[in-house]
């Protein structure tokens, strides 16, 4: 297993995922010394060395990763933010409009500690709405509920062009604009590509540029994400010199005791293609944490299954609460799955005794139950493996998901995704495109040119209720 080390804020333990199913050193040995994968690792050694006065370090694809180390971004984030608050000294409510990588890796932060007593000191019980649904209800229940006023709406899409985001914005803005004036666009940000400034600032928005060649499942750590994390007061700094210290270890390390990248994607991938495990579960011991799965989940499925012979699903399973509502089919059901358990061992607040008697404290408890289901699953012959955070905190955050976003190129590179053909063209660096996300976006323009038919259409099912 990865060596822990002096700064680790979190700790990986692959051991019942190996003896179930009776991995052998070999094995994992064989797929590290994979030419793909070495080839990847000499190019994120090379990548990473890039420096800010290089076009912000980002020269290709892969210099995503170098957005763990962008001290830049940090201080453009910090400086907007105060630009803002300028002319809006009170902001009570955050309205976030964006979908998939330009919303999840800030939600991810955002409730995994926004009920902390630090986080809760800087954010001032400022309220948090991600807009990542259409449904009319939902829209007007936060429309009722927001003082526009007091109201900071973000738009996060670097293409400019994504239907569901933009529609989003436009009924925020217009609501804002309704009640505040002329003014109304001091509280608008729009965070989109850098080629695209001129849009905004031509609608009076405040602007934060997103670098074109950044993929947006992998934008956690830069624009896309950071400015609404740091109004909801996200410690944004912590969280960078985590992500910075993972991608230091994950680049260098050569091998599994020294790289958790490696030791994680050398296992997932083992495990996929010769043992059968199709599905990869992240079971979080906090509900706090759920949004971390959902962000993993698009991280993996939209990088690597791109072809039909890669069969990977991600699952997100709150407990101790599903461990009652899925452990008779994760037990006794098909073998399918592999499963990463997080825990965070440690305690932002006063440790709760349950037992006075016997000192027993939620924490042994939970930890007992956590034990409970990885033995017996591993008894059963079903992997998993379980990766321990110090605490829920920022600096633990930005360590796993820069592991995860290392991880991912690696197996990108071992499924074999590095070529691609996107529009007719060979593309480098699939793993880090999407084309089938597009499939279903051209269906929904092209019915919404027909609007009076898609309206004809919607009348009809509702007057089959009346």
């Amino acid at each position: 297993m990865a060596r822990k080390e002096p700064g680790d804020q979190i700790f990986q333990d692959f051991k019942n995922a190996q003896r179930p199913v009776d991995v052998k050193v070999e094995e994992l040995e064989k797929i590290v010394h994979d030419t793909r994968l070495q080839k990847l690792m000499g190019e994120l050694k090379d990548v990473t060395k890039w420096g800010p006065d290089e076009n912000y370090m980002y020269k290709n694809m892969q210099a995503v990763l170098n957005s763990t180390k962008d001290t830049g971004i940090i201080d453009q984030v910090k400086g907007l933010m105060d630009n803002i608050k300028s002319s809006m000294p009170q902001i009570k409510y955050v309205v976030q409009c964006g979908i998939g990588g330009s919303e999840l890796g800030a939600s991810a932060l955002i409730y995994a500690t926004m009920h902390n007593s630090q986080n809760q000191r800087r954010n001032k019980g400022i309220e948090y709405f991600p807009i990542t649904s259409l449904n009319n209800d939902h829209i007007a229940r936060i429309i009722a509920r927001i003082d526009p006023a007091k109201t900071l709406v973000l738009k996060a899409t670097r293409s400019n062009t994504t239907m569901e985001t933009l529609t989003a914005f436009d009924v925020f803005a217009a609501h804002l604009k309704e009640r505040l004036g002329d003014g109304y666009n001091e509280n608008c940000v729009a965070i989109i590509g850098k080629d695209k400034e001129k849009e905004a600032t031509d609608a009076g928005y405040h602007f934060l540029g997103i670098e074109p060649q950044m993929s947006g499942r992998f934008t956690a750590f830069h624009s896309a994400n950071l400015l609404t994390m740091y109004a909801m007061g996200v410690d944004i700094d912590r969280f960078h010199e985590g992500g910075e210290h993972m991608l230091k270890k994950c680049v260098e390390g050569s091998t599994l005791d020294s790289n958790p990248a490696l030791e994680q994607a050398a296992n997932i991938y083992l495990l996929n293609t010769t043992r059968g495990k199709m599905v990869l579960n992240a079971g979080v011991f906090s509900p706090d944490l759920v949004k971390y799965g959902d962000w993993l989940g698009q991280l993996i499925e939209e990088s690597l299954v791109h072809r039909k012979d890669i069969a990977l699903l991600t699952k997100t399973s709150e407990l101790s609460n599903k461990a009652h509502s899925y452990m008779q089919g994760w037990l006794e059901g098909a073998n399918v799955y592999l499963h990463q358990f997080v825990f965070p061992i440690g305690n932002h607040e006063k440790e709760i005794i349950a037992d006075k008697q016997t000192g027993r404290t939620l924490t042994d408890t939970e930890f007992a139950e956590y034990k409970g289901i990885a033995t017996s699953l591993a008894n059963a012959g079903r992997p998993s493996y379980t990766t321990i955070l110090s605490s829920i905190n920022e600096n633990a955050l930005g360590q796993m998901m820069a592991r995860d976003m290392v991880t991912t190129m690696m197996l990108g590179e071992l499924y074999g995704l590095r070529k691609e053909f996107i529009g007719g063209k060979v593309t480098d660096f699939g793993y880090l495109n999407q084309p089938g996300v597009e499939a279903y976006k051209i269906v929904m323009k092209g019915e919404l040119k027909s609007l009076g038919n898609l309206q004809e259409q919607i009348a009809d099912v509702r007057a089959g209720f009346e």
